[in-house]
């Protein structure tokens, strides 16, 4: 697969590691951490149904949480370590796995006609009143 297919392929995984970074720091209905104290009283096994939790990965890369144990949806290193994990795991996916690469770069070129045409549709209908 050419460059030029990497090149496109980063913003779009960068964009992907946005939305996962808003998800998690919305849709997480219960703490990753303790409940406040930094032990986990009333922890139950719905916690590790309904929670991403704290995993080692978490410790490992300094994913940041705010005083109640929430993931910190207003934490640039969050974003940035989102965003990093799903740029570099995109762009290994598309090494790795045979023939994603092939469909990415017909999905990016569908795109760019997609959007040419939508262009001179466009500039062809301008109407000036």
């Amino acid at each position: 697969m050419p460059l030029i297919y990497y090149t496109a392929a980063i913003p779009l995984f960068a964009l992907l590691g946005l939305f996962s970074h808003i998800s998690r720091g919305l849709f997480n209905l219960f703490p990753d951490r303790g409940y406040g104290s930094g032990a986990r009283e009333d922890y139950s096994m719905l916690d590790d149904f309904l929670s991403s939790n704290y995993s080692v990965m978490d410790h490992l890369v300094g994913t940041e949480y705010d005083d109640n144990g929430y993931y910190d949806l207003y934490s640039l290193r969050n974003l940035r370590i989102s965003c990093i994990f799903s740029v570099g795991g995109g762009v290994l996916a598309l090494m790795l796995v045979p023939d994603l690469g092939a469909v990415f770069a017909a999905g990016v070129d569908f795109a760019l006609v997609w959007f040419r045409d939508l262009v001179i549709y466009r500039l062809q209908n301008i109407r000036l009143y």
